[in-house]
């Protein structure tokens, strides 16, 4: 009897033994093959699953251009001016903040981090409304980050690095407490020029420490790298795949290599195409100062005459700009009246030269709004706006221009000091002049030229991530915006080409 257990006891042994073995050398196995293609790259990688989680990145990304009610949420009913709370303990130290975690993937994949905000105390927030200005700007290429506010003191970073290699991004706490966001008193505009701007020193009280410009960690750069691909993902969609409604003349999200805009998905668009119609009619551009730059540079290469019978233009501010010391100096206790923009837009739209079917209208209500209005009365302007152009497209039928909506550039607030030698951080009348609204201001204005139907030219994303930035704080050499020049000619010869057959 005990020689049979104890034989048993020897089979049941083997067998765990074999069982143990089995298993240590298939461990030993996978990681020999792990290490053979890479740790970047695990042996048994979900193929399909990365795609999903591509595809769900892009559509953010896409997402983005048209989304203000996000970048709304984390301060709804908190920027009213009287709401604003300047010596809070609950204000972000930008130094004691810290990128809490970092998710660099290949080349070719969605990377991101996350940012902590942590107030002076130490503690770390539990709630949203920081402004964090990401660039990533030094390395193989230049592209813009989009931050989103988790409304927990957490903050997402998400980007999409095509070229591997080592990247230094800058990090910048610019305001807190939905200081960004802050909206103008009521009487702002009344106390301001003829043109709502210029408001006198001191009115607002004490804004010394509201712009904040102070980089995270304390560092003012901070390095990571980028690992190549083993293996790309053909994962970009059109807009409408994401639900997307919008007719853009290009995607208008890419990077910036080599002083060369490259944008993600492939663009037919180039220089050569400058060459290829002829026979538009009239281009009328209305715009601020950057829109009379670019109308600058179409003129410098020759568009007005190659291919459009002449160019014409519309500087505004608020309003048309007829003199600067004016607009600088004369002050009238009027509110703003989005009446004088309609009746002067109607006026354009009724011009001879609007009324013919190869003339253009491109136009943007751009950086100097957020800097005199309140969010609400430019979403007012933005929506009537709309409306007056279908009421004439109703009326005109097939004499009707082409109207197209150009996005506003990305600006740098951080640069006035450029322009002004003399002017203090947070100056009176630059106070809502910020990157974060802007950005709302722009994201709406997008939203509701994509609903109307209006085509739209993106300058934003190119812009924002151009690798040498904005030579003072608004304005931009002429490369920055000649991929969008280029995208407008493609368009106008797609149109064109639609009503000769």
């Amino acid at each position: 009897m005990g020689c049979r257990v104890l034989q048993i006891f020897k089979q049941r042994s083997v067998k765990k033994a074999i069982f143990l073995g089995t298993v240590i050398l298939t461990f030993h196995i996978i990681s020999i093959l792990y290490n053979l293609v890479g740790s970047n790259t695990p042996f048994f990688e979900n193929h399909e699953h990365d795609i999903r989680h591509f595809h769900q990145q892009w559509c953010r990304m896409q997402g983005w251009r048209v989304d203000w009610e996000t970048v709304v949420k984390p301060c709804a009913g908190k920027v009213a001016w009287d709401e604003r709370k300047v010596n809070s303990k609950l204000r972000t130290d930008a130094s004691n903040s810290f990128i809490k975690k970092w998710e660099i993937q290949p080349a070719g994949h969605f990377s991101r981090f996350f940012i902590q905000s942590v107030t002076s105390d130490g503690v770390y927030k539990n709630f949203g409304g920081d402004a964090w200005r990401v660039h990533i700007r030094q390395g193989p290429a230049s592209l813009a980050p989009q931050v989103w506010d988790y409304d927990n003191g957490m903050y997402e970073v998400v980007f999409l690095v095509m070229e591997p290699g080592t990247y230094s991004a800058q990090i910048t706490l610019d305001f807190t407490l939905c200081d960004g966001l802050r909206e103008p008193p009521v009487d702002w505009f009344i106390k301001g020029t003829v043109q709502g701007k210029y408001q006198p020193d001191g009115i607002l009280g004490y804004i010394g420490e509201d712009y904040i410009l102070e980089p995270i960690e304390g560092k003012t750069a901070i390095t990571f790298s980028v690992p190549e691909t083993s293996h790309n993902i053909q994962g970009f969609i059109p807009e409408k795949a994401c639900g997307i409604t919008c007719n853009l003349l290009q995607n208008g999200f890419g990077r910036w290599v080599d002083g060369v805009w490259l944008p993600y998905t492939e663009d037919n668009t180039t220089a050569a195409v400058e060459n290829s119609f002829t026979g538009a009619d009239t281009l009328w551009i209305y715009g601020d100062s950057v829109a009379q730059n670019f109308l600058k540079s179409l003129r410098l290469r020759g568009i007005c005459k190659k291919i459009f019978k002449k160019c014409k233009d519309s500087y505004m501010w608020i309003y048309e700009l007829t003199s600067v010391e004016e607009a600088k100096s004369k002050f009238r206790p009027n509110d703003f009246n989005k009446t004088v923009i309609l009746q002067y837009l109607t006026n354009i739209l009724d011009s001879p030269d609007m009324r013919r079917q190869n003339s253009v209208f491109l136009f943007n209500l751009g950086v100097h709004y957020p800097i005199s209005l309140n969010f609400t009365t430019y979403r007012d302007l933005v929506d009537s706006v709309i409306t007056l152009l279908r009421r004439k497209v109703e009326v005109q039928h097939n004499n009707k221009p082409i109207v197209i909506w150009k996005t506003t550039t990305s600006i740098e607030k951080e640069k006035t000091h450029l322009m002004f030698a003399e002017l203090p951080k947070n100056k009176t009348h630059w106070r809502f002049h910020t990157h974060q609204r802007l950005e709302l201001f722009h994201k709406y204005a997008t939203n509701a030229m994509c609903k109307a139907g209006i085509p739209v030219l993106d300058v934003y994303p190119m812009t924002a991530s151009y690798p040498n930035g904005t030579l003072d704080h608004v304005h931009y050499n002429a490369n920055a915006q000649r991929a969008a020049e280029d995208q407008l000619l493609a368009f106008m010869m797609e149109e064109m080409n639609k009503t000769s057959s």
